[in-house]
């Protein structure tokens, strides 16, 4: 993703932050908590470790989820209560629903602040602008939703709902498991692949934008992981001018389809008591929120998706498994997994595969 930026000309701007904390009705800014030095101590040896790791350890580990190796390592449990909070937000659901070694492979292998280091300047659709550029706006397609996939004789053909057909010699198929599975496949895809697709889920997560009248937090930095309903929150406006601000609530699991079922005044209320340890009344400085749950979009049902325990070993390479003329790409299919880097990378992969 910065290569391409570099070469789309786009600025990237610092994205990082520095979390504050609400646990237990008790406020902390950022530099006056962490967890225990016992786990501190623990979980520098599980990162170094981690580096020895064969075929076989990563496999073992993926078939317990990340909760229980927490767990087994003697997390205290306080320790254990705030990292469930931090975790769920980069798997979109509780970390007893997420494999253990897509958990510690994402932490090992990744920076301080697990890759979210930019954003774009101008916002990051301006990636997707820059790409349609580059591409060719003639060349994207949009209300030509794909009814069905036609594969013989080393052909393809895709038709849409609107009666128009595509055909060619391969097809990069980048579509979220639920529309995949909503795609009429001839022939059918293989059993095993299949079963692999009804297999993996997505995480619910729902991503609340709050605009205020003042950045009350007094933070450029600012994010907060909190255990009351607003889970996190995150400076959407950071470093931008102006006297607003808006902060993101990001909830995930069952707060996320709870949350995103209720009406405003629900929402603007949730958001008022999960931030007055912290701040106080703050009801009088919103401006304006919305709202989107991405547990129930239309193409995904979901943010990204979600490994389970026994997954990242059992139905990925399945997954990933050419049909016929037909290469599989997408975020889900990613080392990067739940990344815009993962879904590019795998994209890559898929178009030099093809080229040979």
């Amino acid at each position: 993703m910065i290569a391409m930026c570099k070469e789309f000309g786009l600025e990237l701007m610092n994205n990082q932050f520095e979390s504050h904390l609400i646990y237990g009705g008790e406020y902390s800014p950022r530099g006056k908590w962490d967890y225990s030095a016992e786990w501190k101590t623990k979980w520098d040896k599980i990162i170094s470790d981690y580096a020895n790791f064969k075929d076989s350890d990563k496999q073992r580990l993926d078939k317990m989820d990340w909760w229980r190796f927490l767990v087994n390592n003697g997390i205290p449990e306080k320790d254990l209560q705030i990292r469930d909070l931090l975790d769920s937000t980069d798997f979109g659901e509780s970390i007893r629903h997420v494999s253990a070694y897509a958990a510690l492979a994402e932490y090992a292998e990744s920076s301080e602040k697990n890759e979210m280091d930019y954003k774009i300047k101008g916002g990051n659709s301006m990636f997707t602008k820059a790409l349609v550029e580059r591409v060719g706006n003639e060349n994207i397609l949009l209300k030509h939703k794909v009814k069905e996939v036609s594969q013989a004789d080393g052909k393809v053909d895709v038709l849409c709902e609107n009666g128009t057909v595509f055909s060619g010699d391969a097809l990069i198929c980048t579509a979220p498991v639920y529309s995949l599975l909503k795609i009429n496949w001839k022939p059918g895809l293989p059993e095993e692949k299949l079963a692999a697709l009804n297999q993996l889920q997505y995480a619910r997560i729902s991503k609340h934008a709050v605009l205020f009248s003042d950045r009350f937090w007094q933070d450029e930095s600012f994010d907060m992981v909190t255990d009351i309903y607003g889970h996190y929150f995150y400076h959407a406006t950071k470093n931008q001018p102006g006297k607003k601000g808006a902060l993101i609530s990001y909830t995930i699991g069952d707060k996320a389809d709870v949350i995103g079922n209720q009406n405003d005044d629900f929402k603007t209320e949730m958001i008022t008591q999960t931030l007055r340890p912290a701040f106080g009344d703050i009801k009088d400085k919103i401006i304006t929120h919305l709202n989107y749950n991405w547990g129930t979009d239309e193409y995904t049902k979901g943010g990204y998706a979600l490994y389970g325990t026994g997954q990242w070993f059992g139905i990925m390479p399945l997954l990933k498994k050419k049909f016929m003329s037909t290469y599989f790409a997408g975020e889900h299919l990613a080392d990067w997994q739940g990344f815009m880097e993962g879904a590019i990378v795998t994209g890559e992969e898929a178009a030099d595969e093809i080229a040979g």
